[in-house]
Parts: C-alpha cells; structure tokens; sequence
C-alpha cells in the first residue's frame, strides 16, 4: 500500500514538473512571439516613416532641382545682357572720352587764338594812337610852317619880294626853326629829291628874300601836309576796320568757346553717370556669377541624390 501510495505521488510529482516545465515554455515562446511582434510593428513603423521622409526629401529635391535650374538658366540670361551692357557703356565711356579729349584740346586751341589776337589788337592799337599822336603832331607843324612862310611871303606870285613889316614881329631865326621842325617832321616820307631841297632849305642863309628855293620847300611842305593828313585818315579807317575784325572774330571765339564747353561739361556729366552706371552693372555681373556658381554647386551635390 504503502509503495503503490509513493508510486502515485511520484507520478504526480512527475506530471506536475512536466505540465510547470511546459507551462513555463509556453510563456518564453510567448514573450519571444511578442518581441518579435513589437519588433515587426516598429519595423513596419520606421519604414512607413522612413517612406515618408523618403517622399518629402523626394519632393524637396525635384522642387529644388526645378527652382535652381529655373534660377541657373535666368542667371545664366541675366548674365550675358550684364556683359553685354558693360561692353556697351565701356564703348560709350570710350566715344565719349576722346570727344572729352578733342574738346578740351579745341578749347585750349580757341583760348590761345582769342590770346594771340587780343595780344595782336593791343600791338596794333598801341601802334595806332602812336602813329596818330604823330601824325597829328607833324600836321600841325606843317600848317605852322606853311602859316610863317606864307606869312612872310613865300607863296607870294612875284619872286624876289621880301617882307619887312613881318620880319620886325617875328626874328628870322625863329621862322628857320620852325620851319627847320616841320621839315624834320617830314623827312622820313620824302623822296631823295625832296630830302635834298629841303636839306638845304634848311642849311642855307636865310635873309627874308624868298626865292624859287623857298617855293620849292613850301610845296614840299604842303605835300607832306596832304600826306600826313591822308595817312592819318587811312590809319583811323584801318584802325576801325582792325577793331571791327577783331570784335567779329572775337565774337565768333567766344560763341563757339561758349558752345565747346557747354558740350564738354555735358560729356562730362555723362561720363560721370556712365561710371556709376558700369559700377553697378559690375557689381550686379559679379553678384549673378556668384549667385549662378553657388546654384550650381548646390546641384552638383544634390543631383546624386535625385538619381539614384
């Protein structure tokens, strides 16, 4: 009884180890199914996750693609108006620079003929109030001569008279002076022939007994009186025709200095603003190279992406 009773708990012992053993082996396969489970579910999960950032990385990189090319290709246009602008206010700043050039040199040009003829009109006019101041001087002393040798009969129609009453007013040497003056006066415009009559006119005694000598010498005179009187009339007209040219010349340097320099401080002006301009068509050329670069090196790295 009692070993069939021992038998029987043995067995008992026996089933209940085995079903604990099986029990706690269904629990491990459980928790193994579970974890694997989860581990499933978080898998599923990234990849769901890792489909979306895929798809919005995707997208981002077909948006970027098209928006840099777009960029890259208005850059690529922008650049090339740029340099051709460029090339064009620098063919213009050139033009313009040697219009400057030409001008400055036609002003400096008109500056120094208006020089040289106010210079030569100062020579002339000083000249002329000159010539004027003598021949006036020397009309003078041939009318005075003329006066004293008529005075004491040198233009007298009987040759050989002499004139007492006036010789008692007035010395002889006196009128030989006077007329010796006048004949100075005169010498630089006679002939040889006139040149020697009057030398001795001059030379000789002079007694108040007037010959055809004496006649000689008053006709010199009253020539050279003509002469000077005419020089003197042709000096003042041709002075007034010198002053004339030279105002109208005068006048048509300063109308065209006038218009030389408006025109040069125009190109001036252009030039100043054709700097400014090609200073900022340079700095826009430069920042659209630099912008076009940076666009597209950020292609370059992104393209490997895009195609894979």
């Amino acid at each position: 009884m009692k070993a069939s009773s021992m038998k029987l708990l043995s067995l008992f012992a026996l089933l209940t180890l085995s079903s604990a053993a099986t029990l706690q082996k269904d629990n491990t396969i459980t928790k193994v199914v579970k974890l694997l489970q989860n581990m499933l579910e978080k898998s599923k999960a990234q990849g769901d996750e890792e489909r979306t950032v895929y798809g919005k990385f995707k997208c981002y990189c077909d948006q970027s693609e098209a928006t840099k090319n777009a960029n890259i290709k208005e850059l690529t246009d922008q650049i090339e108006v740029l340099d051709s602008k460029i090339a064009e206010i620098q063919g213009d700043t050139g033009g313009l620079s040697a219009q400057c050039a030409d001008l400055k040199a036609k002003i400096a040009e008109n500056e120094a003929a208006q020089g040289d003829a106010t210079t030569i009109r100062g020579k002339e006019n000083l000249a002329f109030t000159t010539e004027e101041a003598d021949l006036k001087q020397a009309i003078q002393q041939m009318k005075e001569a003329v006066a004293v040798l008529s005075a004491v009969g040198a233009d007298q129609q009987q040759a050989g008279g002499d004139s007492k009453q006036f010789m008692a007013k007035k010395s002889l040497l006196s009128v030989k002076a006077q007329v010796q003056d006048a004949l100075q006066a005169a010498s630089a415009l006679m002939n040889a022939a006139q040149r020697k009559s009057a030398s001795a006119f001059v030379q000789g005694p002079f007694t108040g007994t007037y010959t055809s000598q004496s006649a000689q010498v008053m006709g010199i005179i009253k020539s050279m009186r003509d002469t000077f009187t005419t020089n003197l009339a042709d000096s003042i007209t041709s002075e007034a025709n010198s002053l004339k040219a030279f105002n109208s010349f005068m006048e048509i340097k300063k109308d065209s200095h006038k218009e030389m320099s408006a025109s040069y401080e125009t190109k001036q002006k252009e030039l100043g603003d054709n700097d400014g301009e090609l200073s900022t068509k340079k700095a826009a050329f430069s920042l659209a190279q630099k912008e076009k670069a940076s666009d597209q090196e950020f292609m370059d790295k992104l393209l490997p992406f895009v195609r894979r």
